[in-house]
């Protein structure tokens, strides 16, 4: 059982929009408040929005969501001039304090995971080996990614979204902070690749995985 400021008692299985949690504001509906925050770029159900350039984050887990919030809060993300879109977000979650963070980020891990429709960028077959050799190393033979290495779910991305952070990763927009070390692990990785490897066959590839 959880209880509201008034003493009220709510039950704990009721759904997580109506979940309440004590807050610095007072007492707010955790709903609400993704609503306030989130809903306008990533949607009502956290199905994202291509046009906005704002990716899907339902059912993202916590910690990587955490992860990704303290990098826009301390401008290691999101930062430069070029990456309007990020520095949008960047301004977004500065508003969110400490006590909000943690139930809304457990109320978007609770949300139904978008289904990630299958690239035609390119060929997943082909790009099977070469996400196997090159990516899964840290993010998983599945692309579930990984809490110790603190390295994305890949899995829940559409191509788009993937395709765009590849491209801010090599231009410089993303990755290059200096205190930014997951983001500098990642340039480093993209500046090895050979040549010959097609980085939209690894995106088909992660996209015609299943979450399990």
């Amino acid at each position: 059982m959880l209880s509201a400021c008034d003493g009220e008692k709510v039950n704990s299985n009721q759904n997580a929009e109506n979940t309440l949690k004590l807050t610095k504001s007072g007492t707010k509906s955790i709903g609400s408040l993704y609503r306030k925050n989130c809903s306008s770029c990533h949607g009502s159900k956290g199905e994202g929005k291509k046009i906005l350039k704002s990716p899907p984050i339902a059912g993202l887990p916590v910690w990587y969501s955490k992860l990704q919030i303290e990098s826009y809060q301390s401008g290691h993300r999101g930062g430069d001039s070029k990456d309007a879109f990020g520095r949008m977000m960047s301004n977004s979650v500065k508003t969110l304090n400490k006590d909000q963070l943690e139930p809304l980020l457990s109320y978007i891990e609770k949300l139904k995971k978008t289904s990630t429709a299958k690239s035609k960028l390119g060929d997943h077959v082909a790009g099977k080996k070469d996400f196997m050799n090159n990516c899964a190393s840290c993010h998983r033979y599945n692309a579930t990614g990984e809490k110790v290495f603190k390295s994305a779910p890949l899995v829940f991305f559409p191509d788009w979204y993937l395709k765009s952070q590849i491209e801010k990763f090599k231009s410089g927009i993303r990755g290059h902070h200096p205190k930014d070390l997951r983001g500098k692990k990642m340039v480093e990785t993209l500046s090895f690749l050979d040549e010959d490897i097609n980085i939209d066959n690894i995106i088909a590839y992660i996209t015609s995985l299943e979450l399990k």
